[in-house]
């Protein structure tokens, strides 16, 4: 059947003159419009009349002002066009877009009518129009062979800044003033300190490139350190033992002490790290305590022969607790295990633990080393469960998603002179990823690689939803990208992976009610009863507790009572889209 239009006009009555000026506009532009004011039929069925134009238009334009988001019939029309996959393009009477507005229309271009005249606008609107509903040639066009094709010119080779594997480059690392203000305090003024974040939040970064930046603007505060940064994200296996954990810190800080010319190693301080590791008078076999005092005292002297104060930086601290959880249960099995071990030989465990946080309290120690480590948020309860009186004795600097500005900043200038970003990309990638650092770069580096890859220097909204959608509809190619956002949460999620399935089964439902609700929030009472048939309540609610604390969900209060919803917008789509609830709670 033929179209007897092409566009829809959606508009509250408030805006019913904007709307008739935009009709005539387009109308006079050869555009033909459905609105409702003049071409609604006279039937019985004035709903089935709404559903019916829309499903035979091949775009919406939708009038958005301070009364749309009152109108019931504007939501409607709406929600009915992205149900039936037809583009929206919003004309923008009020310079932001809430609630219910903001989630639906976040995604396409918009006119943004709020300043100038509004003549203008409507040339703008008539020209995207057009634009946007002109036939689209397929196929390769072949010149004739009398006007043979110029060679193309050669696109230059683009260098993709963006990174999501490292650490951030001087390129990559954005904002995070306000946690490196304290870090810096914290080393000047001898205060041991905890770095929390979640999984590629960017704890490493802050640590090597924006500390190490800071201290380069201080010469005289660096001069009067080592910086002694030890990875431990591979120590997380059963295999790490008090040997393993005394070199990684002792070779780690003669290292240092041989590359910034303070000295070379000498016979003496080889010793002294030897009678640690391999003492010539053996150990008693399951005596720890003269191992913890060798190695105590191994400590102040490589402090002493580095001349300066040591900042011992532990990066993926929390990777430990995953060997002790394993060693544990290995000591179960094997309960005669310890005795038969030297104290070298034993597995790291919560004691040694507990040795390293009674440093901490040594006045001695901690003029000579400042130690700085690296958790995701879990490491806060595995400290109070295992009651290693460690982290309390630190103090805590908390990084978060980045702030609009710090994100809006990581895509623009790593790119600036080389590609540039179309209107209301910057605003739909932040609101997308909630300013993620790791998920933002995982989509750029995708994104711009393709629009180089088509020589060109512009990067359209659609470049950044076709990403999206892959994401989202993707199965198990971005499983493990999505796993970065919805971890760490707690202990037992962390530690015993049958658990998680509680965490995850939450986050699914909770995505699911809110596809019903175009503001996004869920109350209490709707998730309560559908949850507590998978968990007893005391447990929903220590799970939800959890994930609010650690910010992968949000959680309000209201006249009605609480209301949640998941934190990262495309982690919602992916829960709705790959319908994950039954995967977690069939």
């Amino acid at each position: 059947m033929a179209r007897s239009h092409d566009l829809f006009v959606a508009y509250s009555n408030h805006d019913r003159e904007v709307a008739n000026a935009i009709v005539t506009r387009l109308r006079t532009d050869g555009i033909r419009c459905w609105w409702a004011k003049h071409d609604m039929p006279s039937t019985d069925d004035f709903n089935e009349d709404l559903v019916r134009a829309i499903e035979q238009a091949r775009l919406m334009v939708v009038v958005v002002s301070g009364q749309t988001h009152d109108s019931d019939y504007v939501k409607n029309e709406i929600q009915q066009a992205v149900n039936l996959k037809v583009p929206i393009l919003p004309f923008c009477l009020t310079p932001t877009l809430t609630g219910s507005m903001a989630l639906l229309l976040s995604r396409p271009q918009r006119v943004d009518a709020t300043r100038g005249s509004l003549d203008e606008h409507l040339a703008t609107l008539s020209a995207m129009v057009s634009d946007r509903l002109r036939p689209r040639r397929k196929g390769r066009i072949i010149p004739p062979p009398s006007q043979p094709a110029e060679p193309a010119t050669p696109v230059a080779r683009f260098e993709n800044p963006y990174d999501f594997c490292s650490p951030a480059s001087q390129q990559t690392f954005k904002g995070r003033q306000a946690e490196l203000d304290e870090l810096l305090e914290a080393i000047r003024t001898y205060t041991h300190t905890a770095v929390f974040g979640l999984q590629r939040m960017g704890k490493t970064s802050l640590l090597e490139e924006g500390l190490r930046a800071r201290l380069a603007g201080d010469q005289e505060l660096a001069d009067s350190l080592l910086l002694v940064n030890i990875n431990f994200h591979f120590e997380g296996d059963d295999q790490l033992k008090y040997r393993d954990f005394a070199a990684r810190l002792m070779r780690g800080i003669t290292r240092e002490i041989a590359n910034l010319g303070l000295g070379q190693s000498n016979d003496y301080t080889d010793s002294v790290i030897k009678s640690v590791l391999s003492p010539a008078g053996q150990y008693d076999r399951g005596d720890r305590s003269e191992f913890f005092e060798r190695f105590r005292s191994c400590l102040k002297v490589l402090a002493t022969a580095a001349h300066r104060r040591v900042v011992l930086v532990l990066d993926e601290f929390s990777d430990v607790a995953h060997g002790i959880q394993k060693n544990r249960l290995t000591a179960l099995r094997k309960p005669s295990r310890e005795m038969n071990l030297l104290p070298q030989d034993q597995y790291v465990d919560a004691r040694f633990l507990h040795f390293f946080g009674n440093l901490l309290k040594d006045r001695e120690f901690g003029r000579q080393y400042t130690v700085i480590v690296a958790v995701r948020p879990f490491m806060a309860e595995f400290d109070k469960i295992e009651n290693l009186q460690m982290l309390k004795l630190m103090k805590s600097v908390s990084l978060d998603y980045l702030s609009e500005a710090d994100a809006k900043a990581l895509i623009t200038e790593p790119v600036r002179g080389t590609l540039r970003y179309e209107a209301d990309c910057l605003d739909y990638l932040w609101r997308l990823t909630a300013g993620h650092p790791y998920l933002l770069q995982y989509m750029l580096k995708d994104v711009t690689s393709r629009v180089a890859r088509d020589g060109r220097d512009v990067v359209r909204v659609d470049d950044i939803v076709r990403m999206e959608d892959r994401m989202v509809s993707g199965g198990v190619a971005f499983e493990a990208v999505f796993e970065v956002l919805m971890s760490d949460y707690s202990v037992q999620e962390v530690l015993h992976p049958q658990e998680a399935r509680l965490g995850k089964g939450t986050l699914a439902l909770i995505s699911k009610l809110e596809d019903l609700h175009p503001e996004g929030w869920v109350a209490w009472n709707r998730l309560s009863p559908i949850l507590t048939n998978h968990m007893p309540k005391e447990k929903l609610m220590s799970v939800l507790s959890q994930l609010h604390r650690t910010k992968i969900v949000d959680e309000r209060e209201t006249p009605e009572g609480r209301q949640f919803r998941v934190h990262v917008p495309l982690l919602r789509e992916r829960f709705v889209k790959q319908n994950m609830y039954g995967k977690y709670f069939a």
